[in-house]
């Protein structure tokens, strides 16, 4: 066989892997009558894994920098953990999806950005750094 048709073989194996596992990866299974939440606690003191576990919850991750934890968590489970003096809040964790990838001009009025534009300042020769955390 020649290097195109291995090629072609190789790429139609891996878009069919991706697209047929791919979504195993990504989607968060909860078993049937619960569902993922963030809970978000008052203080760092608390051990969240107790807190969660004391509510029937299952914790599945605790933020490194942050006093929260994803859990997963029955309607029941879930009105009691929200009573917890430890708990400051509780929300449903959701996926969210873009719905679409084009580009828009949303917010080009609001920052004044044709005044801008019509200055004939370019940005040239400015460094500028972003931290997004």
């Amino acid at each position: 066989m020649n290097s195109k048709k291995l090629f072609t073989i190789f790429l139609v194996s891996t878009l069919f892997i991706i697209l047929t596992c791919g979504t195993a990866f990504g989607a968060t299974t909860v078993q049937s009558g619960t569902k993922r939440y963030i809970v978000k606690f008052k203080t760092n003191s608390i051990n969240e894994s107790q807190t969660v576990a004391k509510h029937s919850g299952k914790l599945k991750h605790q933020f490194k920098h942050i006093n929260a934890a994803v859990a997963d968590m029955t309607s029941q489970s879930l009105a009691s953990l929200k009573k917890d003096s430890n708990v400051a809040y509780v929300e449903e964790d959701k996926v969210v999806k873009m719905s679409s990838t084009t580009y828009t001009d949303w917010g080009i009025s609001d920052i004044n950005a044709s005044a801008s534009w019509q200055s004939g300042l370019t940005g040239k020769g400015v460094k500028i750094g972003i931290i997004d955390s």
